[in-house]
């Protein structure tokens, strides 16, 4: 299974480029899960504790009734939106 997303505010890609020396590409492949290697973890583990980001998981299609769910119990995706 793919790992969940993580949802920064705007700008947070490129504020997480910049502080890593790294593309913006790589920090939203990171953030989406599709790099699995130790800059990855860092840059998830950052995005979460410094950025406020917020992690999201996909959920299946045959249960579906939005797109995205959120993995923690305080915030809806939503809620998170709302927020920014």
């Amino acid at each position: 299974m793919e790992k969940a997303m993580i949802m920064v505010e705007h700008g947070g890609v490129r504020k997480l480029a910049k502080a890593f020396k790294v593309s913006e590409a790589m920090i939203s492949l990171s953030l989406r899960g599709k790099r699995k290697g130790e800059l990855a973890k860092k840059i998830r583990h950052v995005a979460k504790e410094q950025f406020g980001g917020v992690e999201m998981q996909a959920i299946s299609s045959e249960n579906r009734t939005s797109d995205i769910k959120d993995t923690g119990a305080s915030k809806t995706h939503k809620d998170y939106l709302k927020s920014l």
